[in-house]
C-alpha cells in the first residue's frame, strides 16, 4: 500500500517533479545539457516523479488552453 507521508518527502523527489513540470510548461526545448550531473542522477533515481511533473505540465497547458478558449470564444 502507498503511504501518503512518503509522497514528495525528500528534496530529490520535489526537484525531479519541478524539472519535469518546468520542461513542459516553459516553451523551450529540453535542457538536459544545462543540468548538473547531480541533477541528472536525481532525475534518474526519481524518474516516476519526473514523469509526474511532465504530466502536470501537460494538464497545465490544457487548462491554459481552456481558459483562453473561454475568453476568446
Amino acid at each position: 500500500m502507498i503511504n501518503p507521508k512518503e509522497f514528495l518527502n525528500t528534496a530529490e523527489e520535489l526537484h525531479a517533479l519541478v524539472i519535469g513540470a518546468g520542461e513542459i510548461i516553459a516553451p523551450f526545448p529540453r535542457m538536459w545539457h544545462w543540468l548538473a550531473i547531480k541533477s541528472l542522477d536525481e532525475i534518474a533515481s526519481e524518474w516516476h516523479y519526473y514523469q509526474l511533473g511532465r504530466i502536470i505540465g501537460v494538464f497545465t497547458w490544457l487548462l491554459i488552453a481552456a481558459i483562453i478558449k473561454s475568453i476568446i470564444f
